[in-house]
């Protein structure tokens, strides 16, 4: 199960920094409050071709977005 969750997790993030939708991106999965399986993509700074880690911090411009992560995960 988790081998056929990598390989589409890191499809679709391979497609989505071919496309051009994504510079890099962080992908993790949880089950039962364990991680199952977490993996980057990409560059974290394109220009200096600095490749994505695992504790890479994201800018947040909107407050909406972690009010609305948080509710979700509650749910």
């Amino acid at each position: 199960m988790i081998q056929e969750l990598s390989r589409r997790i890191g499809q679709i993030l391979a497609r989505g920094i071919q496309e051009k939708k994504l510079y890099g991106a962080c992908a993790a999965v949880f089950r039962k409050q364990e991680l199952c399986y977490m993996t980057t993509a990409g560059f974290a700074n394109q220009e200096k071709q600095l490749p994505m880690q695992p504790d890479t911090l994201f800018r947040m411009f909107s407050m909406t977005k972690p009010i609305t992560a948080a509710a979700t995960m509650m749910l």
